[in-house]
C-alpha cells in the first residue's frame, strides 16, 4: 500500500482558518486561538551572536590550565605513572582545545570543587560526562571510565559542534549557595547572563534568589539590574517588580529598568497595572514610545531602521557622538562604540538608550571625588595612583587633583549619560539610531 499526503491540506493555518476549523468541531472558544495569536505577537526579533565568552570567568591560557589541574588530577587519584591514562589524557585535552572547550570544564571543575569544599553534597556524575577522564581527573565525576569501558566520544564527538553537557546533581537545599558563589566570582557581564538563564525558568526559588539580590546592600547596581531583567522574564517575577515599585522598594535606576522590560510583558494585565508606578520614558515631543518588543519589528520587518539615517541622527539629534567614539571620530568620555553592534543583541541596545545608567560597563563608571576644600569633581575615573587622581568630566577634559587633597571617592550609581537621553529621539529616529549600531561590529 503507498503512502500519500495528498488527502492532507498542510501548511500554517491563518487565524481565519483556525478559527472556522474551531467552530466546525462545535467549539466556540475564540480565546483560545485569539490567545495563540496574541503570544506569537509578543515574540520579538534577537540576532544570533557568534563567537561570545558566554561563561562567568574568563582565563588567559584555559588549555594550559586544564592541562595542568587535569594531571595534577592524575596524580591525586594515583593514575599518573599509567600510560594508559596518560595517553587517554592527551587525547580528550586535544579534542577539548580543538574545540575550544578548555573554559567551561574549568568553570564546572571551580563550582563542583567549591560545593565538595563547602560539604554541599555532590552526585558522582551521570549521563555521557562519565565518559570522560578529564572529568574524572578534575573531580568533576567519580567515575573511572577506562574502569568501566566509557567512551569519550559519547560526551563529546569532534565532527559535531555541540556545546558539552555536563549532568551533576546538587544538593537542593544549597543550589542557592553555589549560585552566589558563582556570582560572587563573576564578571557585571557574566553575571547578568547568568541570572537571566535562571529568569528564564521563573521558578519560586528562583524568584527569592533574585529578590534577594535587589535586598541584599551588597549587591552591585549591575548586578541588581541584572536581577530586574531577570525577574521580568517570568509572569510571576513581573508581578512582583511592580508590587515592589509601587511599594517604594526600587531605588536609584532601577525603575527606570522595570520600567524598560515590563513594557515588553506578554501579559496585559500587568502591563496595565505598571503604567503609572513604571512609566516608558517619553520620546521627543512628549511621543509615547512603543515597548522595545514592538520597536524592535517596527514597520512590520524583523531588519527594521535605517542604519545611515542613524547615523546621522547618532551624530546629531541623538548627540551620541558628544560622548562616544566611532571609527575614530566622536569626543571619548563613555565607552568607544566602535564594535557594540558584535557585543550587544538589539533589545541590549534600545536598552542601553532608554535606561543608559543600566547599561554602564564597568570601566566606565561615575565617581565623585570630594575634596578638603569643600569642591567636589564627578567624572570618569581616567586613573588613580597615590600621587593623582584623573577624571574625565562630559566635557572631555580631564581633571588632575592631588591625591593628598581627595577626602573621598564616590562611586555614583547612575551614568554621566543623560537621564533623558530618549527625548532627543522620535520613536522612528530612536529605531534607525540602533540600526546603525548594529552594523557597528568591527572595534576600531
Amino acid at each position: 500500500r503507498q503512502i500519500t499526503f495528498n488527502k492532507f491540506d498542510i501548511h500554517l493555518l491563518s487565524y481565519e482558518e483556525i478559527k472556522a476549523a474551531m467552530e466546525s468541531q462545535g467549539i466556540d472558544r475564540p480565546d483560545i486561538y485569539s490567545n495563540t495569536i496574541l503570544l506569537a505577537e509578543t515574540v520579538g526579533d534577537y540576532g544570533i551572536q557568534e563567537g561570545l565568552d558566554l561563561l562567568p570567568v574568563q582565563y588567559k591560557s584555559p588549555d594550559k590550565e586544564l592541562a595542568k589541574v587535569a594531571l595534577e588530577g592524575l596524580v591525586e587519584r594515583g593514575l599518573s605513572e599509567n600510560q594508559e591514562y596518560l595517553d587517554r589524557l592527551e587525547e580528550e585535552l586535544q579534542i577539548i582545545k580543538d574545540k575550544k572547550f578548555a573554559p567551561y570544564f574549568l568553570v564546572v571543575s571551580n563550582m563542583i570543587n567549591w560545593a565538595k569544599k563547602e560539604e554541599i553534597m555532590v552526585g558522582p556524575g551521570r549521563g555521557s560526562s562519565a565518559g570522560s577522564l578529564v572529568c574524572y581527573a578534575l573531580k568533576i565525576t567519580d567515575i573511572d571510565p577506562i574502569e568501566h569501558n566509557l567512551l569519550f566520544f559519547r560526551f563529546i564527538n569532534p565532527e559535531r559542534n555541540d556545546f558539552p553537557d555536563i549532568d551533576t546533581d546538587i544538593q537542593d537545599t544549597r543550589r542557592e549557595d553555589l549560585v552566589n558563589a558563582v556570582l560572587d566570582g563573576a564578571d557585571p557581564v557574566a553575571a547578568s547572563r547568568l541570572l537571566n538563564a535562571l529568569g528564564i525558568r521563573g521558578t519560586g526559588k528562583t524568584t527569592m534568589l533574585l529578590k534577594g539580590i535587589l535586598a541584599d546592600a551588597k549587591s552591585s547596581p549591575e548586578l541588581k539590574s541584572a536581577a530586574v531583567r531577570a525577574l521580568a522574564r517570568s509572569q510571576q517575577g513581573a508581578k512582583d517588580l511592580v508590587a515592589m515599585a509601587k511599594a517604594g522598594e526600587l531605588s536609584g535606576v532601577l525603575p527606570q529598568v522595570a520600567a524598560v522590560v515590563i513594557a515588553s510583558c506578554p501579559s496585559g494585565d500587568i502591563r496595565q497595572s505598571a503604567a503609572d508606578v513604571l512609566p516608558m520614558p517619553k520620546a521627543k515631543g512628549g511621543e509615547k514610545l512603543p515597548p522595545v518588543a514592538e520597536l524592535m519589528k517596527r514597520k512590520g520587518n524583523p531588519l527594521v531602521g535605517n542604519p545611515l539615517v542613524g547615523k546621522a541622527v547618532f551624530a546629531g539629534a541623538g548627540t551620541c557622538a558628544k560622548c562616544h567614539v566611532v571609527n575614530g571620530e566622536g569626543k571619548s568620555v563613555g565607552p568607544n562604540l566602535s564594535g557594540v553592534g558584535a557585543k550587544l543583541s538589539r533589545e541590549a541596545l534600545y536598552e542601553s538608550v532608554l535606561a543608559p545608567s543600566a547599561a554602564i560597563s564597568h570601566s566606565y563608571e561615575t565617581f565623585t571625588a570630594l575634596m578638603e576644600d569643600g569642591r567636589s569633581v564627578t567624572g570618569l575615573l581616567v586613573s588613580q595612583s597615590p600621587e593623582q587622581v584623573v577624571i574625565r568630566g562630559v566635557d572631555s577634559i580631564d581633571v588632575t587633583l592631588p591625591a593628598g587633597e581627595v577626602e573621598e571617592l564616590v562611586k555614583q550609581p547612575v551614568s554621566l549619560m543623560p537621564a533623558d537621553l530618549a527625548t532627543t529621539l522620535s520613536a522612528d529616529e530612536l529605531v534607525d539610531v540602533v540600526a546603525w549600531m548594529e552594523t557597528l561590529r568591527v572595534t576600531q
